[in-house]
């Protein structure tokens, strides 16, 4: 069911809310939690892991809560 919402959100915004999306994702994973490595070189699976990470710890951009 997730799924089927998640694909049904991502269908109906506009491109560029979904670039906006990818370019800010990126730009945060490069500066906190990669700040060694530039975006090409994240990828996708790192990006979803420090997400996954942000969110299970609960931090924010000035630290945890």
């Amino acid at each position: 069911m997730k799924e089927a919402i998640s694909k049904f959100i991502a269908n109906i915004l506009p491109n560029r809310v979904v670039y906006w999306v990818l370019i800010r994702a990126f730009a945060y994973t490069s500066v906190h939690s990669h700040s060694d490595k530039t975006p090409d070189e994240i990828g996708f699976t790192l990006l979803v892991k420090s997400w996954e990470f942000k969110t299970k710890n609960h931090i924010n951009d000035k630290g945890k809560v």
